[in-house]
């Protein structure tokens, strides 16, 4: 899978940093214009990709972006990977919504929490990075 290399879920601050740093050469190498153009991020989005303050930007933006530099997928597949790392994870740990909604710090409803999972519902990456973490440490 392509995001084996950007999400080897450790803690919450490691997930996030790959994420951030995939984000980042990715705009750097695509141009910000570039990715604008492609993703309808706005500059704030894009400027704070740069500065490392994704915790906030959904997990399908980040993936625009990164399906921007060379030689990656489309957004779409980057997106899908991650959210299926996820579940995979889930069903490896045996970890139902209900129950991972009481280990990350969240105020959806575990409903609300699977339909970010499942993709219905936007998922910042601050959220997706607590799951990868909680995951981790369930399996």
């Amino acid at each position: 899978m392509h995001t084996d290399a950007i999400d080897d879920a450790g803690s919450r601050a490691h997930v996030l940093d790959a994420w951030t740093d995939a984000a980042r050469a990715a705009l750097t190498d695509a141009g910000a214009g570039a990715v604008r153009e492609a993703t309808d991020a706005e500059a704030a989005t894009l400027e704070a990709i740069q500065a490392g303050e994704i915790e906030a930007i959904s997990l399908e933006t980040v993936a625009g972006v990164l399906a921007c530099a060379p030689d990656q997928p489309d957004a779409d597949v980057i997106d899908a990977e991650a959210r299926d790392r996820l579940l995979m994870g889930m069903t490896r740990a045996v970890l139902d919504v209900d129950r991972l909604a009481r280990l990350v710090e969240t105020d959806r409803t575990a409903t609300e929490l699977q339909q970010a999972i499942e993709g219905r519902a936007p998922l910042p990456m601050g959220e997706f990075a607590s799951l990868r973490a909680a995951i981790a440490q369930e399996s």
